[in-house]
């Protein structure tokens, strides 16, 4: 049985539809497999070329702690083992704690020790019979034994009293303290340190000329000085 011209239409329209569809579904299908093909040989050279310009290290962390911390250290080999490197962990330096030394207590210097000079000889105070009485030679004599010890603060004088033998050991002994302490006086009054002097009272017992006449008796009634310079 013969179709309709209209019918026939209808069909050829609904049957040219359907090959340009298939053409097309065809011609995807072909580019998706040229492009997979393309894909799958000129990506990994671009890839490659790419790495090969400018590598890149890069590092994907999920933990947003991880991601907060600065990258690892890279590390040239070549360069760690000419200057002693390794890529093992760092020790943690070791903290040097400066204990300071305790001060020296400077012991205090002693004081140079005086040296002490050969002593000098003063003429002899002379004395009347059994007085202590100064007379104007011996006062002369002090007056100028006391400007020399204030003009030498160290210096020392030593006044020994004398009597003749006339008289008791007792009263002899006592008159020979008497007279080296008049000498004493003198010298105070006149500005020395009584620390600067020292006495001694020997009686008749160190007669400087032995004899019993009336000359060596008035040169035994005496004091003797001597003066012990010091120097420091």
């Amino acid at each position: 049985m013969g179709m309709a011209p209209e019918s026939a239409r209808q069909f050829g329209g609904v049957a040219h539809a359907g090959l340009r569809t298939t053409l097309a579904v065809g011609l995807l299908v072909l580019g998706v497999g040229d492009l997979a093909a393309i894909n799958a040989v000129l990506l990994p050279r671009y890839l490659a070329s790419r790495m090969q310009r400018a590598p890149v290290s890069m590092t994907l962390s999920t933990n947003p702690i991880a991601a907060s911390q600065p990258a690892p250290r890279m590390l040239d080999t070549a360069s760690s083992a000419e200057v002693g490197e390794s890529n093992d962990a760092e020790p943690e330096p070791t903290l040097a704690v400066a204990v300071a030394e305790p001060p020296k207590v400077q012991e205090p210097r002693a004081a140079p020790a005086a040296e002490t000079l050969a002593p000098s000889a003063w003429p002899r105070l002379r004395f009347e019979l059994n007085t202590a009485w100064l007379g104007a030679e011996a006062r002369e004599t002090l007056d100028r034994l006391a400007d020399h010890l204030k003009q030498h603060p160290l210096a020392e004088v030593v006044l020994e009293g004398h009597t003749d033998d006339l008289g008791g050991p007792e009263v002899n002994h006592s008159l020979s303290r008497s007279r080296a302490i008049r000498a004493k006086q003198r010298l105070v009054a006149q500005g020395v340190d009584p620390a600067q002097i020292e006495i001694h009272n020997f009686g008749a017992s160190k007669p400087v000329v032995p004899g019993r006449s009336a000359e060596a008796r008035a040169q035994n009634r005496r004091v003797e000085i001597t003066v012990r310079e010091r120097i420091q």
